[in-house]
């Protein structure tokens, strides 16, 4: 279960990473969509680092 969420967050980042990138080559880096997709990377990456955290506490 643990796998697949890591793998399944790491895929959600990889996602967001890239159509930020994409969004930030045809707008501005303060544009609504853009802050959008960073917040919820922001959000993936945190829980990514969480369950990292709590398999290196084991």
């Amino acid at each position: 279960m643990i796998l697949k969420n890591v793998i399944d967050l790491n895929k959600n980042i990889e996602n967001y990473r890239r159509d930020m990138y994409e969004l930030v080559k045809n707008k501005d880096i303060l544009d609504p969509d853009v802050i959008r997709i960073s917040h919820r990377l922001d959000e993936e990456i945190l829980v990514f680092q969480k369950i990292l955290d709590e398999i290196n506490s084991l």
